[in-house]
């Protein structure tokens, strides 16, 4: 399609949103892709001084120490907001992080997702556990819509995956398949992806770098 923009490509109907309904990712009445949760106004400073409670398990500066919990360094502030906000409302539901969530201010969260954002997602050399990337990067096509070819999520309203932990993802894709993470778009994906799919997927994106391709520069 001529003059589209290169961050809304255009879609192979048959291979897009594992039969989703439109309106999951789009606004009703329009192609605008929903970006109401985009706006995050907080405080960095406020933020690192909130953050010194994360630290056990996301680390100092965000690059988590465990293989199974996220790193939040360099993660989009929109989508960041809006996982602390589900948490703390309980539409998503997690043991360890729903009551640390609920006992968030409003203001606590937003200031959370400033600083986390802003910090380099540069880690250590990542394990790509179990899986083959390769294959992983064919499966990987039907996530690029969201999450970008390479990972990194082109609206801030969900997660870049790029340079994520391995262990991580495998239980994040796992726990959306069997419907103990909430969300109609990752529900729909996830059902049909086998446990190879899955660990292929994990070593594929936290093999990949978490900085955006400079340009001109072929990506990995």
């Amino acid at each position: 399609m001529p003059g589209r923009p290169r961050t809304q490509p255009q879609i192979e109907v048959a291979q897009h949103s594992a039969g989703q309904q439109c309106i999951v990712c789009h606004n009703p009445h329009s192609p605008k892709i929903v970006t109401a949760a985009a706006r995050v106004a907080g405080d960095a400073a406020a933020g690192q001084k909130r953050a010194v409670d994360c630290a056990g398990c996301h680390g100092v500066k965000g690059i988590s120490p465990n293989d199974t919990w996220p790193n939040l360094a360099g993660q989009h502030a929109a989508y960041l907001a809006r996982i602390l906000a589900a948490y703390k409302s309980g539409a998503q539901k997690d043991v360890a992080m729903t009551p640390l969530a609920q006992a968030l201010s409003d203001a606590d969260i937003q200031n959370l997702a400033a600083y986390y954002s802003r910090l380099n997602c540069a880690a250590p050399a990542r394990d790509t556990g179990a899986g083959d990337a390769a294959a992983g990067k064919a499966v990987a096509k039907n996530c690029a819509a969201c999450h970008g070819e390479t990972g990194i999520a082109a609206n801030p309203a969900w997660p870049s995956l790029a340079g994520q932990k391995a262990g991580y993802l495998v239980n994040v894709l796992k726990a959306f398949r069997a419907g103990l993470r909430k969300d109609p778009m990752m529900g729909g994906v996830t059902r049909g992806l086998s446990d190879a799919d899955i660990a292929n997927l994990a070593a594929y994106f936290a093999g990949q770098s978490c900085q955006p391709a400079t340009p001109g520069r072929k990506t990995p």
